[in-house]
């Protein structure tokens, strides 16, 4: 299971050089956990980049979205969607370890209730099929990502 955690540790444990991370996202506010490994941590920020951000709904090939009972993603990934979800109250969502994992978890257990929130590259990689696009509360979504080494 890859985690913020284990994304820090890569550095200490010389597995990376350098990681990017994600500390802030506009709709969602910050990256908590990732903010406090930084925090926590010793490191040196290199770089800083921004990135837009569009959610797609992503299913199993031929799934309505009718038949969607649960949306599993991050979390921020769900809080960047919160109109969709609120306009849905009956679909219950599921907290993942990540967008990607999400749509890879969905679609290898062929789970035909349940859709992933994550980016368009996501779909394509899994062979998944989008529900609905660009799901983000706002078109005008970024994420702030940091590039970090060890100091010298």
């Amino acid at each position: 299971r890859q985690t913020f955690a284990t994304l820090f540790a890569s550095l200490d444990e010389g597995v990376a050089d350098h990681i990017l991370a994600p500390i802030e996202n506009s709709i969602a506010g910050p990256v908590q956990v990732a903010v406090d490994l930084l925090r926590a941590s010793d490191l040196e920020i290199v770089s800083e980049i921004t990135i837009p951000v569009a959610q797609q709904l992503i299913a199993c090939p031929g799934v309505s979205f009718n038949e969607i009972e649960e949306v599993q993603s991050h979390q921020m990934a769900l809080a960047q969607c919160r109109h969709l979800l609120s306009e849905h109250p009956q679909m219950k969502q599921i907290v993942g370890d990540d967008t990607a994992g999400s749509v890879a978890e969905v679609l290898s257990q062929g789970l035909r209730q349940r859709a992933a929130i994550a980016a368009r590259r996501a779909a394509e990689l899994y062979g998944g099929e989008i529900v609905r696009e660009n799901i983000q509360d706002d078109s005008d979504n970024f994420t702030r990502f940091v590039l970090l080494s060890r100091p010298n």
